[in-house]
């Protein structure tokens, strides 16, 4: 690009470069417009042009092109000056193409640094003899220019070509007249044209609109358009890029980035943020909350290249996306779930009418169910045929009737194989059980409420978690309540006697809530236990009869009989919460009268429990077991098939499990893994903290202060995102 005319004092820019680069040339037609007041230039021919400005333009400060910014070269690199004035250049020109080529950024619209990092698969390309100057070179050449094929838009947040050329209505290099798309935009971008968009990362409308007595300044010349404005200002944290970020919003809820602004190390914080800040999702403004917004099909487009980042994506889409995404994440109104649930057992009855449910032996049986029925025929005939559905092996079924009124009392027309026994009037919970505890023959007992409905597998994987250690008493299931979030996932005992079924009114797919672990119990709702230890222990106590706070009691009983109780996320119950109760006052009575009893039966054992505390949840949760806890850091949660460290990070973590240590896998970077991989390829120990991401990072540690026993850190330029929320109380491993 006539770049055979261009010369410096001493040798040509093409013997400095030792290759040809699209922005090495004097345009001489742009330099005689914007340069007229300059004597003689108007006439002059474009030998002439060349010769004044290496003679006497570049001492002037003269840019060469509308590719270099001279004077904001000048700017940005003060040692120029002083070189300048030296006589070691006559030019910042002169200076960027012997020396600036490798960091150096020739004007306000381009970062080589970033170009680079964003494309380091051009690193061969960009060497000294490589087919390329440097990457601003790459960019002209390659981004809508002619010759080119594709359009790279990364490494220039405030300029990709691609959305340029829309823009501007220009779908080729053609309607360009043979130039590159950027200085198609730095030639047109005038005062005198409306300013079109360069990017989605800033709004000049919106600018413009917000910032009045800019675009007046920018009208009047001053300033070459409001992006000119807002990349080149003195003030660059007094103005917001557009309607979706907030300098003083992202200043006051982070910190950290504000001190990095005041010290220089950002220009403002919306450099941090599309530098960093986007990737963690962290918030650009309030009512934008980037995390909700990255489902897996965000995700997946912005891995297929279509965009750069979450935001981008945001951005090119329709930003009015809060109230939606809000009213998705809130939890279905409880009562219209329930009625659901209860008007699905209900249709389903005239399907049992025709085809009864039959649990008929033909071997002896692998497992013995016990449930509860007390009227409600339509509840009790969805938990069987559940539980038919569920497990297919012979399974005794043993009914206890306690006093029905409805058509329970001919349940055995619609049932077939099941022992049923029949109470003569409403016995309670507790006794029914216990008289249901002693019919079961099978070497494990299930108790099963007939308010639930089983997820799949369910009852297999609890009789592999039970049978995988003979240490173990109980196993306990994820029960979810119907409007699809957690009633527990595993239950806590507090030292006054409490109980909290842990992440309750969290979504069934929390991360704290899908992973194994020992626990203080499990509700009776779905509780799989040793036949012989449960007659051993005599079942539930009568003590605590009609209800509530027995499966404590027992659970309590079977710790201190030396076995284990379980919590197995891969058990899924859903549960109709007071399904059965028909009197919730008099059920909040009997509640209040099993925690007395079980503080006076307990009372040793509860002083070693932890003091009733939302925030001491986390360690309540599970009981200590094993060498301690670990939390393992990672880019990402490290699935096999991302390969290179990924496979040696997953194979740390399987190890660690068997040798018993408990881990947390916390990744820095978000990404949509996809539930089928990712519980596939660990331990069912380990918690995966999948939704979160380096922003999280801190408050997670704060939450969890003096949680883990020691921390490792895979990928040393971990280490300094992880430095300030470490402390030395923790071993760190890297």
């Amino acid at each position: 690009m006539c770049a055979d005319v261009v010369e410096t004092v001493a040798t040509s820019v093409l013997e400095a470069l030792g290759v040809d680069a699209a922005w090495a040339y004097v345009d001489t037609a742009w330099y005689r417009t914007t340069y007229a007041d300059s004597e003689g230039l108007a006439e002059a021919s474009d030998d002439d042009v060349v010769a004044f400005y290496l003679d006497e333009g570049q001492p002037l400060g003269h840019s060469p092109n509308p590719l270099f910014d001279e004077a904001w070269y000048r700017s940005r690199n003060p040692e120029v000056v002083a070189a300048i004035e030296q006589g070691a250049f006559r030019s910042g020109f002169e200076h960027y193409c012997r020396h600036g080529l490798e960091d150096a950024s020739p004007l306000w619209l381009f970062s080589e640094r970033l170009y680079r990092k964003a494309n380091p698969d051009l690193a061969a390309a960009l060497r000294p003899g490589g087919a390329f100057a440097n990457g601003y070179d790459h960019f002209l050449r390659t981004a809508y220019s002619p010759g080119a094929r594709t359009a790279r838009p990364f490494g220039m947040p405030f300029f990709d070509a691609a959305f340029y050329a829309s823009e501007s209505g220009a779908f080729g290099h053609a309607a360009f007249d043979g130039k590159s798309a950027l200085h198609h935009y730095l030639t047109q971008g005038s005062a005198k044209r409306p300013e079109l968009r360069a990017s989605l990362q800033f709004d000049p409308d919106w600018y413009a609109q917000r910032y009045p007595e800019i675009a007046a300044r920018v009208a009047a010349g001053e300033w070459r358009s409001c992006l000119h404005h807002y990349l080149t200002n003195d003030r660059p944290g007094d103005h917001d890029p557009l309607a979706w970020f907030s300098e003083t919003f992202y200043a006051e809820h982070y910190p950290d980035v504000a001190v990095a602004v005041q010290h220089g190390v950002f220009r403002n914080c919306y450099e941090h943020f599309l530098a960093a800040g986007v990737r963690e999702l962290r918030l650009p403004v309030g009512g934008v909350d980037l995390r909700r917004y990255a489902t897996g099909d965000v995700l997946a487009a912005v891995r297929s290249g279509a965009y750069h980042d979450v935001f981008e994506h945001f951005l090119a889409t329709d930003p009015k996306f809060d109230d939606q995404r809000e009213a998705e994440s809130r939890p279905l109104d409880e009562t219209q779930t329930k009625r659901l649930f209860k008007d699905a057992a209900r249709r389903a009855l005239p399907i049992f009418g025709r085809t009864p449910i039959d649990f008929t032996l033909s071997l002896p049986p692998a497992l013995s169910v016990v449930v509860v029925a007390h009227n409600q025929i339509e509840l009790t005939m969805n938990a069987l045929a559940s539980l038919r559905e569920n497990f297919p092996g012979p399974t005794e079924l043993i009914l206890v009737d306690n006093g029905s009124t409805d058509e329970t009392t001919g349940i055995s027309r619609y049932v077939r194989g099941a022992k049923i026994i029949r109470n003569t009037s409403n016995e309670g919970f507790v006794t029914a059980n216990n008289i249901g505890f002693e019919a079961a023959t099978a070497d494990v007992t299930l108790l099963l409420n007939n308010d639930v409905r089983l997820g799949f597998g369910a009852i297999a994987a609890a009789m592999r978690r039970i049978a995988s250690d003979p240490k173990i008493g109980a196993v306990g299931a994820k029960i979810v309540r119907t409007n699809g979030m957690l009633q527990e996932a595993g239950c806590i005992l507090w030292r006054n006697g409490d109980t909290l079924g842990y992440m309750r009114d969290a979504p069934a797919d929390a991360p704290e809530a899908n992973f194994v672990r020992d626990v203080d119990f499990c509700s009776a709702a779905f509780l799989l236990m040793r036949t012989s230890l449960a007659r051993e222990l005599g079942g539930f106590d009568a003590d605590f009869s009609p209800a509530y706070c027995e499966d404590v009691d027992l659970c309590l009983r079977i710790w201190e009989a030396g076995f284990r109780v379980v919590y197995d996320p891969a058990v899924v119950v859903e549960h109709l919460e007071y399904g059965t109760s028909s009197k919730l006052r008099a059920t909040a009575t009997l509640m209040q009268r099993g925690r007395t009893k079980l503080v006076a039966k307990h009372r040793d054992r509860l002083r070693f429990q932890l003091p009733k505390n939302a925030h001491m949840a986390i360690y309540a949760r599970a009981r200590r077991s094993g060498r301690g806890r670990v939390l393992f850091i990672e880019d990402r949660v490290p699935l096999r098939r991302f390969g290179s460290g990924y496979v040696r990070s997953n194979d740390i973590i399987a190890a660690m499990g068997r040798l018993g240590w408990n881990v947390t896998v916390f990744p820095m970077l978000p990404f949509d893994y996809g539930r089928l991989s990712l519980f596939a390829d660990f331990p069912d120990t380990a918690e995966l903290m999948h939704t979160r991401i380096v922003a999280d990072l801190e408050a997670h540690l704060e939450e969890r202060n003096r949680y883990y026993d020691r921390v490792w850190i895979a990928r040393t330029h971990n280490l300094a995102a992880c430095r300030s929320g470490v402390s030395d109380d923790f071993g760190c491993l890297a």
